[in-house]
């Protein structure tokens, strides 16, 4: 069931038990652990992992709060670490306003930064604070910025799974854009119901969600 699907884990806190995290990393051929999502404030915590797996950078989440400065700032940070995956929350208060011409300008000066340094860019879309028309709206405008893939997430609300994949569901429909399912995903059977609709791209949240898919690595 596991086969023929893309899963990235997602780590965010320093509180985490990190030698456990980088075990379970390192057991990543048995675990099937793609790629490691990482924001750019856990780099040097972790370095090790950067010779094992693939590194999505997290820039501005949960929240899309920052300015367009600091944004850049950290892309072009990770850029500099060699990171091949940048993942930005869009901005927010700007969606929340209807200012297109301003997500567009930072969307496209992301954009060519990421071109220079042959670096994937993806938007991570908050399916709960916006509806639906507005997601499909700003992957319309996401496109033109040679942006094909968004992540689906909640940030600091509770995820709702069958809304998540309502969601994903609708702009893979829709648009001409992929999506990374990110939320409380952490069993066979909810893999299977985001794969029935197309859904192969996956964003664990924890650890502990992906110990449970996968089992929990002992280096004994």
């Amino acid at each position: 069931m596991l086969d023929d699907i893309t899963i990235e884990l997602l780590c965010l806190d320093k509180s985490m038990d990190l030698d456990r995290f980088l075990s379970f990393c390192f057991a990543s051929t048995e675990n099937s652990i793609d790629r490691i999502c990482l924001p750019t404030g856990l780099f040097d915590f972790v370095p090790e992992i950067f010779d094992k797996l693939p590194v999505a950078s997290q820039v501005d989440f949960p929240d899309g709060l920052s300015s367009t400065i600091s944004r850049s700032h950290d892309v072009m940070y990770s850029l500099r670490r060699d990171i091949k995956y940048v993942d930005v929350t869009i901005n927010n208060v700007l969606v929340t306003d209807g200012n297109w011409k301003a997500i567009s300008k930072e969307l496209h000066s992301i954009s060519m930064m990421c071109a220079e340094y042959d670096a994937q860019f993806r938007v991570i879309l908050e399916y709960r604070l916006h509806k639906i028309k507005i997601l499909l709206h700003l992957c319309e405008i996401l496109c033109n910025h040679n942006v094909h893939e968004v992540i689906i997430a909640t940030g600091r609300m509770p995820d709702d799974t069958t809304d998540n994949l309502l969601a994903c569901e609708e702009i893979k429909r829709v648009t001409n854009v992929d999506v990374v399912a990110c939320g409380r995903i952490y069993t066979e059977e909810q893999i299977l119901r985001f794969k029935t609709a197309g859904i192969k791209k996956f964003r664990l949240t924890s650890l502990k969600a992906a110990e449970n898919l996968f089992g929990k690595h002992d280096d004994s």
